[in-house]
């Protein structure tokens, strides 16, 4: 008998505009929503005439409905000894900080679990077993909802494929709640910091300065796709006539930006840009204008100073 264990994935990417910024590059968009061009069903190929379309991750076993839209939001159903992935590409990222942020719910039961990865990679580091389809170790930042223990926790990687998962505090998801992640990606330094926030709840840290599993190819030099995986061998199955999906807000992606500061509460990023408007920032820079002439005054007046003193020393010598 098919048993099959069902959580939630509301995924995005957003960033927060340096300081001086005026305007941060919008680079991706997806929502799950009809305005966009989804319809129920798997999710591969669509949004149906977008510049980039949701793929297939491994040829020889079609995602289907296992990562499938379901009433404007994208359900991951797990099914057992069957691993399915699928993937998007968004305009490569060669440096600055890559901000990905994403909200997760676990619908399934309670003493079950899930396996579920978000991935931010190089496709091209998908070919290197000779083939195409997405594996583990041809990713680069890594995190997941484990299956084992069922916390979440991030893919400390060496760089080369290999390394260990860990997480700096244990994050059950099993409860069900709404958790909203925060996923900071150093292109240049190749690692990652993590951050998860329970609906309602304080965010807390949950890796910080991991590295990459698998750095980009020289081809690329930096990430250019955002993967997903559902791997799991938990044989369960939603409670009938559950919801399939708890709405909280469109994602969007962003990218080519410095990050603020260390941890930054995943709901201020579009305020944060709204108020980096050029209207709001002029009276600063007519404050800051404004200082500048009166230090500037002030110097030359003491500079002005010092020369007359100076000459009039040098009579006084003569």
């Amino acid at each position: 008998m098919k048993t099959e264990c069902r959580i939630i994935l509301l995924l995005g990417v957003l960033a927060l505009v340096p300081v001086g910024s005026l305007q941060a590059q919008l680079i991706a968009d997806y929502d799950f929503s009809a305005a966009q061009g989804y319809v129920d069903g798997p999710v591969v190929a669509q949004p149906a005439g977008g510049e980039y379309t949701w793929l297939e991750g491994v040829a020889a076993v079609p995602a289907g409905d296992m990562i499938a839209i379901a009433d404007e939001a994208l359900l991951l159903t797990q099914v057992p000894d069957t691993d399915v992935w699928a993937y998007f590409h968004f305009p490569t990222q060669m440096e600055g900080d890559l901000y990905v942020t994403w909200d997760w719910q676990y619908v399934g039961p309670a003493d079950s679990n899930i396996d579920v990865g978000v991935n931010i990679s190089d496709s091209v580091n998908f070919n290197l077993d000779g083939n195409p389809d997405l594996t583990w170790n041809e990713q680069g930042a890594m995190c997941r909802m484990q299956e084992a223990n069922p916390i979440i926790d991030v893919r400390n990687g060496d760089w080369e494929g290999g390394g260990t998962y860990a997480s700096l505090v244990e994050l059950n998801y099993t409860d069900g709640a709404l958790i909203h992640m925060r996923m900071v990606v150093h292109i240049v330094d190749l690692t990652l910091d993590v951050y998860a926030a329970k609906d309602g709840e304080a965010e807390v840290t949950l890796a910080e300065g991991y590295g990459f599993r698998r750095i980009p190819s020289e081809e690329t030099n930096g990430v250019n796709c955002l993967a997903i995986w559902v791997d799991g061998q938990a044989e369960t199955s939603c409670i009938p006539g559950q919801p399939h999906h708890r709405w909280v807000r469109p994602p969007s992606i962003i990218g080519n930006c410095i990050k603020l500061q260390p941890i930054i509460p995943p709901r201020i990023h579009l305020d944060m840009r709204r108020d980096c408007s050029i209207l709001q920032t002029l009276p600063a820079i007519y404050l800051l204008f404004f200082l500048s002439l009166f230090y500037l005054n002030k110097y030359i007046s003491i500079y002005k100073l010092i020369v007359v003193n100076h000459f009039i020393g040098d009579l006084i010598f003569f």
